[in-house]
């Protein structure tokens, strides 16, 4: 009997010394499969098994710490466009997962609760024109995304056709080259077709209707099959009553605020002209020919997007390449403060941003306003997603 027992107990230390010195025998991921746009995060929780191993330490890692970077806790930060993958490795075993983060083209900029000086007020070489004029502040409820680069031409032409004309290689024509004559009714029916192949809730209506397939007066590129549409051939009083629910999560266009704190990249300067990614401000161009493609260095025509140099918040060519469509009519400013501005009651024009390939620097300045018709298409008017957060 004390044999028996004896045995039991030695086994029993032995089981105890087998139990507590175990490895980790495996390893997993919260998510094998991410998709942030830049600056957003995410956590990756590992759990290792089995639960009673005697050293469950890991350590993360980054295939590319420019596109995402992730820190001992496993908070991973996407920084820029492009793919990347996070590997966590336990310290015990070498047993390891990986996830693989997609970082988008759009960028978050935390906007809700924050506020700016909008327009300028400045003398000299680039003395500001009245309609910058009064400067104002501005306040934002919402945060948004907006997309790293103007919407390209291989882009555009996987959902809209052109109305006449079409890019050409007199004012630069290539897959990745911005998209131009576009009117601001393509864009719309743009923003809402790409929404829907991505399962993404429209933001613009025609009258009740969200699909521009059903509008009135869409143009279609084949009346028996139709794959690919555009707004109407001109100008178009129907059209100009196009509404935009800025709840809902499609793209849009941004609003003429949303566009100018974006261009101007965190430089708050309004007493001295400012360019969308230049560190220096004032009268100087020193520098102007690294960010953006104006009448100086564009060769008059377009170029593609995201060969300069992006602006401080990671956004290229919102200076030159072409003009941008933003949602609003365009009007005067007021003095007063606003919240959410979505610019005039109405009007004969819809503001554009940003200056253009022909086009000197003055005129690419991040508060300088433009605005068109919006029937028309132009070669160096195209435009640039956002969306609303959530």
């Amino acid at each position: 009997m004390n044999k028996q027992i004896n045995l039991f107990w030695i086994a029993l230390v032995l089981s105890a010394i087998i139990f507590t010195s175990c490895h980790v025998k495996s390893i997993a991921l919260s998510q094998s499969d991410v998709v942030l746009a830049v600056n957003e995060t995410v956590i990756l929780i590992a759990t290792t098994l089995p639960d009673n191993a005697k050293n469950k330490a890991v350590s993360w890692s980054s295939s590319d710490e420019t596109v995402a970077t992730v820190d001992t806790n496993g908070l991973v930060k996407a920084l820029k466009a492009g793919t990347a993958t996070i590997t966590v490795k336990t310290e015990d075993g070498g047993v390891s997962a990986t996830c693989s983060v997609t970082v988008t083209s759009m960028v978050k900029l935390e906007l809700k609760d924050k506020s700016f000086q909008m327009g300028a007020e400045y003398t000299g070489s680039y003395a500001s024109y009245d309609w910058e004029k009064p400067v104002h502040t501005v306040n934002f409820t919402r945060d948004i995304y907006i997309c790293d680069h103007e919407v390209t031409q291989v882009e555009y032409e996987k959902y809209c056709k052109y109305s006449s004309s079409s890019p050409s290689d007199s004012y630069g024509k290539g897959n990745n080259n911005p998209v131009y004559y576009v009117s601001w009714y393509d864009a719309i029916v743009y923003c809402n077709l790409r929404s829907m192949d991505e399962g993404l809730t429209p933001c613009y209506k025609l009258g009740e209707e969200t699909d521009p397939k059903k509008w009135a007066d869409i143009q279609k590129d084949n009346e028996t099959n139709p794959t690919k549409f555009c707004g109407p051939a001109s100008s178009n009083t129907t059209w100009d009553g196009i509404t935009c629910d800025f709840t809902k999560n499609g793209y849009r266009l941004p609003t003429e605020a949303e566009w100018e704190y974006a261009a101007r990249g965190g430089i708050a300067d309004n007493d001295k002209p400012v360019w969308a990614g230049t560190t220096e401000v004032g009268d100087s161009e020193a520098n102007l020919k690294e960010y953006l493609w104006y009448s100086d260095n564009a060769g008059g025509k377009t170029h593609e997007v995201k060969k300069l140099l992006p602006n401080g918040y990671g956004l290229y060519d919102m200076s030159g390449n072409v003009w941008e469509w933003c949602w609003d009519w365009y009007g005067s400013y007021a003095s007063e403060d606003a919240t959410d501005p979505v610019g005039a009651v109405s009007g004969s024009g819809r503001v554009g941003r940003g200056g253009s390939w022909g086009y000197d620097a003055g005129y690419c300045r991040a508060s300088n306003r433009g605005n068109a018709t919006p029937g028309d298409r132009i070669d160096d008017l195209g435009f640039r997603l956002a969306r609303s957060s959530s």
